[in-house]
């Protein structure tokens, strides 16, 4: 096993041959369009696996040089390919990147004393202790910054420095609401907005549904995974608003509306069949909830109406419940609690067809009712503010 790569050099001269290898651009080729993404491996990580493939390899872990021409590149075009490889195929970019750090280096005329404070300061344990806490809380920063993710940010003060906002609010409420005083009431109000819902559920629903619904239908399992509470029925309803409030209301709560769960195959284990000819009535199973919430309009309002994912194992494909292929299967009674096909209430308005009974009396007289239980729900909100506006 050696450990000098084999070196290209231009016709003719000595001069090493920078241009990269068709093999290269193919390998570059194949990292730039791979769909999977590339988690970068530590250091520690790095040795350990490139000292266990020179041992397999019959090579000496103790050559250092051997042991470098081995390590395994973490980042840029030619990730994971080891650093002989990338000076026999593209010497080009393998000095470029050598030149470019160099560079860093020799601009950098403090980065001498900066290792000898390192060495120093990591020498005391409490320092050391100190420096890892904030490397955390770098990291969890820069996890926070993606979409729908600021949960993940450390609390960074008190005994739960360590734990993220998420897992604070899930396993140790209780104990945040005591440590949280004074000037760190910002981040328990901040903690309360973040709500234990599925993803796709955010986007569908209204904000101002999100937090009851999660309080009501989910719940953080002992590893910390979110699930649907066990104990299920038909129809949620948001909380109802306190008689008496020592403090402004924190939510709409007059303009939430109620929420119709839909899961027949969780709710009364029936047996579902797949309508595909090719499955010969193969059993259709539960795959979790189904992405999109549904809104749907009732005499004086709106409901929400989620529902369950199932798949036949056999032609892997996936209804929802509320699908036609699902609902005939049921029998009338079960099939009659589900309240939205084209939404009964509304259509029982136009069974007399009589004079003056067209689309456009139903459609106003919608906007009747709509409009005074809009106005209703409107003066209660008003009225919870009005003693705290003097």
């Amino acid at each position: 096993m050696e450990a000098t790569p084999s070196f290209r050099r231009v016709p003719g001269s000595e001069d090493l041959l920078l241009q990269h290898t068709p093999h290269a651009a193919s390998v570059s080729a194949a990292i730039k369009a791979a769909t999977v993404r590339f988690v970068a491996k530590a250091p520690e990580e790095v040795g350990r696996d490139v000292v266990a493939h020179v041992v397999s390899q019959g090579g000496d872990p103790g050559n250092s040089m051997l042991v470098l021409s081995q390590s395994t590149m973490q980042f840029g075009k030619y990730r994971v390919q080891t650093l002989q490889w990338l000076l026999t195929n593209d010497m080009g970019y393998a000095v470029s990147l050598v030149t470019s750090h160099q560079r860093e280096q020799e601009g950098d005329s403090s980065m001498a004393n900066k290792d000898a404070l390192i060495s120093y300061a990591c020498a005391f344990p409490d320092v050391a202790s100190a420096v890892r806490d904030q490397r955390a809380q770098d990291v969890a920063r820069l996890r926070s910054s993606q979409p729908s993710q600021e949960d993940l940010r450390l609390v960074a003060f008190g005994v739960h420095k360590d734990l993220a906002w998420r897992d604070l609010r899930a396993c140790h409420w209780r104990a945040a609401s005591v440590c949280v005083r004074g000037h760190r009431r910002s981040c328990l109000v901040h903690l309360q907005l973040k709500v234990l819902l599925p993803e796709a559920w955010k986007q569908s629903l209204p904000k101002e549904q999100h937090e009851w619904i999660a309080r009501a239908l989910f719940i953080r399992n002992r590893i910390g995974k979110l699930e649907l509470t066990s104990d299920l029925r038909l129809w949620w309803f948001p909380p109802q608003p306190r008689l008496i409030h020592n403090q402004p209301p924190a939510s709409p709560g007059p303009f939430c509306h109620p929420l119709f769960l839909w899961m027949p195959c969780r709710m009364w284990a029936f047996k579902l069949t797949c309508t595909q000819p090719e499955c010969l009535g193969h059993k259709l199973t539960g795959v979790g909830l189904y992405k999109t919430v549904r809104r749907v309009l009732s005499i004086d309002g709106w409901y929400d109406v989620a529902t369950e994912y199932l798949e036949c194992h056999r032609c892997k494909k996936k209804v929802a419940g509320w699908s036609s292929h699902v609902l005939n299967q049921l029998d009338p009674a079960h099939r009659s609690h589900f309240p939205a096909i084209l939404t009964y209430g509304v259509l029982r308005l136009m069974r007399e067809r009589t004079l003056g009974n067209s689309a456009t009396q139903l459609y106003n007289t919608l906007c009747e009712q709509h409009s005074e239980a809009w106005m209703q729900r409107s003066l209660q909100y008003l009225a919870e503010f009005e003693p705290f506006l003097a």
